[in-house]
């Protein structure tokens, strides 16, 4: 039996990565990661509380120290070992999705879409942990995307990395996600 492949997720706030990372898991038997667990990993190590603000500063400062790809290159040793198939979330810096292509052959990266209205009722509605600070108000999850979508080398770039994108899942509430994700995993055994 040949390998699933290995697929890297990017989107904007709330557009349903960890759904889509979930439904991989528990239908396809993927596993899965977020680049962020990194970064989480080293604010517990510093006994910092887990804030979308801490996440960003964070991944900032270790983008910054260990170079941009960093927190791929941590992953993908991890990932180039599995052979049931693996879903990377979180993926915010354009060297991120060039370490994964030149360490994983055939890696995938997938943009999910969802309107602002959809991600914003989603944000709400799960209300994780760090989310607090997004929900405040519209104008405040605007702004912290806005921030998040064109920053500097070593910063969140999710404009350039969805620009990178080997195709689009749009994940709004009516779109049949089963089927297109069942579509992507069948097309590469």
């Amino acid at each position: 039996m040949s390998s699933k492949r290995i697929f890297g997720l990017v989107g904007l706030n709330g557009a349903g990565k960890s759904y889509i990372c979930a439904h991989l898991k528990s239908e396809f038997e993927y596993d899965t990661c977020s680049l962020s667990d990194a970064i989480r990993d080293e604010l517990r190590a510093n006994n910092m509380p887990i804030t979308r603000e801490n996440l960003i500063q964070m991944g900032n400062q270790m983008r910054e120290q260990y170079g941009p790809d960093v927190l791929a290159e941590r992953v993908a040793a991890k990932v180039k070992q599995n052979r049931l198939g693996f879903a990377i979330d979180s993926i915010r810096n354009p060297a991120e999705v060039e370490a994964l292509r030149r360490h994983i052959p055939g890696f995938t990266l997938l943009y999910i879409s969802a309107s602002e209205a959809t991600r914003y009722d989603r944000l709400c509605l799960r209300s994780r942990p760090g989310d607090e600070e997004l929900m405040a108000s519209i104008d405040t999850f605007r702004a912290y995307e806005a921030r998040e979508r064109e920053g500097s080398e070593t910063m969140q770039q999710l404009d350039k990395v969805i620009a990178m994108a080997d195709a689009e899942v749009d994940n709004e509430i009516d779109s049949n996600l089963s089927a297109l994700l069942e579509r992507l995993v069948l097309d590469g055994r």
